[in-house]
C-alpha cells in the first residue's frame, strides 16, 4: 500500500507540472523581402513556352515535308518540287522532330525564348510555304 501511495505522488507530480504549462503563441511570419510578380513575366520567357513549342512541333513536325514541297515547286518547278522538295522535307522533318523532343526534354534549362530552328513551329512554315505556292 504504501508503494502505491508513493507511485501516486510521483505520478502527480510528474504529470500536474504539464498542467501549468505556458501556452506560446507564434509569432505571425514576415513578409517576404522580395515578390515575384508574374504578371511582369512574358509568356515566350518561360519554361511553359520551350514545353509547348516541343509539344506543337512533336505533334506537326510532318508538315515540312509538305512545306517543303510546295516551296521548291513555286520557286523552280513542280517536278523538282516534287522530287528535290521532298528529299529536302523528309530531312527537314527529322530535324524538326529531334529538335522537338530536344526541347521537350530540356524545357527546364534556360534559355526559353530562343527556338533551335525557324520558324518557330512547323505550322508556321507550312502555311507560309502553302500562301506562297497557291496564292
Amino acid at each position: 500500500m504504501k508503494k502505491a501511495g508513493i507511485l501516486a505522488v510521483v505520478f502527480m507530480a510528474v504529470f500536474s507540472a504539464q498542467c501549468f504549462a505556458e501556452t506560446v503563441v507564434p509569432e505571425p511570419m514576415a513578409e517576404p523581402e522580395f515578390q515575384i510578380e508574374a504578371e511582369k513575366i512574358p509568356y515566350s520567357k518561360t519554361a511553359l513556352n520551350k514545353l509547348e513549342r516541343g509539344t506543337a512541333n512533336m505533334a506537326t513536325f510532318w508538315m515540312e515535308l509538305p512545306a517543303s514541297v510546295a516551296r521548291v515547286s513555286s520557286e523552280s518547278n513542280p517536278v523538282m518540287g516534287a522530287t528535290v522538295g521532298a528529299v529536302n522535307g523528309v530531312f527537314t522533318s527529322a530535324i524538326r522532330g529531334l529538335t522537338a523532343i530536344f526541347d521537350v526534354a530540356t524545357f527546364m534549362i534556360p534559355s526559353y525564348s530562343k527556338p533551335v530552328m525557324k520558324p518557330e513551329y512547323a505550322i508556321n512554315s507550312l502555311d507560309t510555304s502553302m500562301r506562297s505556292f497557291l496564292w
